[in-house]
């Protein structure tokens, strides 16, 4: 079924899953807490990738080869998912740094960004360039998988103003 898109999910979810706990060791660091305060669920993680594959494999059911699913759509789709799902638990200290609410956002973002788009960036780096925003956006703002996709597509590919969705009729026009 996913042989629409250039990767496999079985592959993004071993690369995920196998470079979680280090993305999110970089990102406490940045963020300056404590990591002996931050752990994650792998069972959350798993939820999280699951349904992530779901919704994936949803869009590649509804869209025409023509049209395709962007790799920025996929990675907007996991971003999603990884930042939704109860994955990354902090103790009470961990709060004391304002911005560590975002820690699990940006793991996602990082993570989407340097395994399913191959985009190599620190978190430090993405905070700086405004990243920040999205990451904020995840919690506290309603975005779905269609604003997140939205959002990665033009990371992906910033130069192409053409992409396949855009020319989608009103009625096919879901995430």
């Amino acid at each position: 079924m996913n042989s629409d898109i250039p990767v496999s999910l079985a592959n993004i979810r071993r690369e995920i899953t196998s470079n979680y706990t280090d993305s999110l060791a970089r990102v406490v660091r940045h963020f300056q807490v404590d990591l002996a305060a931050v752990d994650f669920s792998k069972r959350e993680l798993r939820l999280a990738l699951e349904e992530a594959e779901i919704d994936v494999e949803a869009l590649l059911r509804r869209r025409s080869p023509r049209d395709g699913v962007s790799l920025g759509k996929v990675a907007g789709v996991y971003a999603y998912r990884l930042s939704r799902f109860d994955i990354v638990h902090m103790a009470e200290s961990a709060y004391e740094q304002s911005t560590s609410f975002l820690i699990q956002h940006v793991v996602a973002l990082n993570l989407v960004k340097r395994r399913i788009l191959r985009i190599k960036i620190g978190a430090d780096r993405m905070l700086e360039l405004g990243y920040q925003s999205p990451a904020a956006m995840l919690t506290k703002r309603h975005w779905d998988c269609a604003s997140m996709s939205s959002w990665m597509r033009p990371k992906c590919h910033p130069q192409r103003t053409d992409y396949p969705a855009n020319k989608r009729s009103p009625s096919t026009d879901l995430p």
